[in-house]
């Protein structure tokens, strides 16, 4: 299996694009997928958020979520549904943030939420957690949608 799993930034053709690599325990990196998101052009600037998986409560995986390598809030997903690792282009919407071309999913958000009962695939933020889920979700959903510029990506881990 995977021992660390590493997003790289890179620019080829005058593209800008992020892929997740996994470092194996034997010292082998490998790509597990690539996401070209603009043209490097120099005009944009990537909000790059980060998930990183950490703990498991009942049925959820608690995780923290980084924006251009800052600490900004909690996420909890539904340990069954959850996302599968990679890089993926976010949009805004009236709920939160849209991931884009989930592998065989579709309406995956990153929004409101407190328990992993409640989630059918999407990713729930907080300001904290406790041994049911995450708290302040409103609040760390705001925290978000202030802090994140488009273009964005998001990679899982």
């Amino acid at each position: 299996m995977y021992s660390r799993l590493n997003p790289v930034k890179m620019v080829r053709n005058g593209l800008l694009s992020v892929a997740l690599t996994a470092s194996m325990l034997g010292g082998q990196t490998i790509p597990l997928n690539i996401q070209t998101i603009s043209k490097d052009d120099g005009s944009k600037n990537v909000t790059f958020l980060t998930i990183r998986r950490e703990g498991l409560i009942k049925n959820g995986r608690l995780g923290e979520l980084y924006i251009n390598e800052k600490f900004v809030c909690y996420t909890l997903e539904n340990d069954k549904l959850k996302i599968p690792p990679g890089t993926y282009n976010i949009t805004r919407t009236r709920k939160g943030f849209r991931l884009q071309k989930v592998p065989g999913r579709y309406n995956i958000n990153i929004e409101i939420g407190n328990y992993p009962f409640e989630s059918l695939g999407c990713v729930f933020v907080g300001t904290g957690y406790n041994a049911d889920g995450v708290t302040g979700s409103k609040i760390a959903l705001l925290r978000l949608i202030r802090f994140v510029k488009f273009p964005a990506v998001v990679l899982i881990s």
